[in-house]
């Protein structure tokens, strides 16, 4: 493996154990800060002072649902947008590594397509990657789907689009404030479970080591 290449698996490597620390040290705050709620209020309700309850309630009346609700659907949203701005930087990097170590005349900007597909493309086309050896590609597709509803429709999803994503990943989430669209699909607004980050944040690191491994 090249200079380029190895730097790269470095930086992805840092990245993933960074971003893990990170979504298990916002979890944890957020979940402390539920359970000292519930603990004031218990305290509060044993001594019996009215006045004092009602002061607490009127103080942290909107805590529990930013803590419990709130907060956690924006940090998962936000994060798997990262996870995923991340992977596609990190492809981008390697295609132009290989271009660069293979001193190809091919860019992976001349593949047509887009996004992860056409860098994908690319180092199967020019770089000889193996996309039939992957055991992650199915559910990388299948994150495409998840953060591109994120994106582009405000989280909103049809069951069509996930309906092929394997049972565990799909336990991840769950699809609230369901309804069916003009066309009669059954749709819904993804939302995410504590497991969701520490799998997406697996996935693409396990994704980007089997493209080292075979490149």
């Amino acid at each position: 493996m090249g200079v380029l290449k190895s730097f790269l698996e470095g930086a992805v490597k840092s990245q993933r154990y960074l971003l893990d620390d990170f979504i298990t040290e916002t979890q944890t705050y957020l979940s402390g800060k539920i359970v000292a709620l519930k603990q004031k209020e218990t305290e509060l309700l044993d001594s019996g002072d009215v006045d004092k309850l009602e002061d607490f309630y009127d103080y942290h009346d909107t805590d529990y649902y930013h803590f419990s609700e709130a907060f956690p659907n924006i940090l998962h949203e936000s994060m798997v947008i990262l996870l995923y701005s991340n992977f596609e930087h990190y492809l981008n990097k390697l295609c132009e590594c290989e271009c660069y170590e293979k001193k190809s005349n091919i860019k992976y900007t001349d593949i047509a397509g887009n996004g992860i597909f056409r860098t994908v493309k690319y180092l199967q086309l020019i770089c000889g990657f193996n996309l039939g050896k992957s055991k992650c590609w199915s559910e990388i597709e299948y994150f495409n789907k998840i953060r591109n509803a994120l994106v582009h429709s405000h989280g909103i999803i049809s069951e069509n689009k996930i309906i092929s994503a394997k049972s565990y990943s799909r336990k991840m989430f769950e699809l609230v404030n369901q309804f069916t669209d003009p066309s009669g699909q059954k749709c819904g607004e993804i939302k995410f479970n504590d497991t969701a980050l520490q799998y997406f944040n697996n996935l693409v690191h396990n994704f980007m080591k089997e493209l080292f491994d075979q490149l």
